[in-house]
């Protein structure tokens, strides 16, 4: 067991109450044709995240520009500490926590012990 595997047993043991989420590297993802692809945990947090458009945030200042570009006709015309308080309030409701498990590619080491 590596010491993210580790980390991550901990987590759940600690934390028998939240859910575990992956958020996995677009890396990962060869392609589109419905295969299985190998890959390995990088990280492991408690921490939150959200949805937005489909997309998933595990980090506040993303969502907002996000938000910003989203909406920024109808915020253009605020004060920046307007459009920051506005953006806050929208999407603080949003955020859950959870053990976050981050995915990405396998080192190269990893990847030809499955071979």
């Amino acid at each position: 067991m590596n010491e993210h595997e580790q980390k991550l047993r901990e987590l759940i043991i600690d934390n028998p109450n939240l859910p575990v989420i992956f958020m996995v590297n677009s890396d990962v993802i060869v392609d589109d044709s419905y295969a299985n692809w190998l890959a390995s945990i990088s990280s492991v947090k408690v921490g939150e995240y959200c949805c937005y458009k489909t997309r998933y945030y595990d980090d506040q200042i993303e969502l907002e520009e996000e938000y910003y570009v989203d909406h920024e006709d109808d915020l253009k015309h605020l004060e920046d500490n307007e459009i920051d308080m506005i953006i806050k309030e929208q999407t603080s409701s949003w955020w859950k926590r959870a053990i976050i498990v981050y995915v990405d590619v396998p080192s190269d080491e990893e990847a030809n012990d499955h071979e």
